[in-house]
């Protein structure tokens, strides 16, 4: 079976009426709980995927997670956690708010990066000093017996 990445087949969740759970593809052993989706045909290598927008939604995450969430299930990485089975619905679920959790501080992350990069923009004329920084390097490559060295 072709890994999910790469064209994978697309399995129903577990517990949906009449469906099996999907197969783990790298650990045939495993099941896993979540539908696999395959990229689109358009995307077919890692370049494409970084190259790609790197915008996170913490609501998307929440939206698609959110029934697969149990409020009992203890936090990814607990020692109560690792104690589960590996095919346990709420060790799968503790994963998926753990996912849940990353997609909120990547998308706060990239808030507050978006507003650093705004203040550091009006900050100064970036224009007038790229300027003066080339107008400088011109100079010197027309006079390089004028640039200062060290004795």
């Amino acid at each position: 079976m072709p890994h999910p990445r790469q064209g994978g087949v697309r399995q129903p969740p577990s517990g949906a009426s009449g469906a099996a759970a999907a197969a783990d593809p790298l650990h045939p052993h495993r099941v896993l709980p979540l539908p696999l989706r395959p990229l689109p045909p358009h995307v077919g290598a890692w370049a494409s995927i970084a190259m790609s927008n790197q915008q996170v939604s913490w609501w998307s995450v929440h939206e698609f997670v959110a029934p697969y969430l149990d409020a009992a299930a203890p936090a990814a990485g607990t020692p109560a956690w690792c104690a589960l089975d590996d095919t346990d619905p709420a060790k799968w679920a503790a994963v998926l708010d753990a996912a849940r959790h990353w997609a909120l501080r990547v998308e706060t992350c990239q808030a507050a990066e978006c507003e650093a990069s705004h203040d550091v923009s009006a900050a100064a004329d970036w224009s007038a000093i790229a300027r003066s920084v080339r107008h400088h390097a011109e100079f010197y490559a027309r006079k390089p017996w004028l640039k200062r060295r060290a004795s």
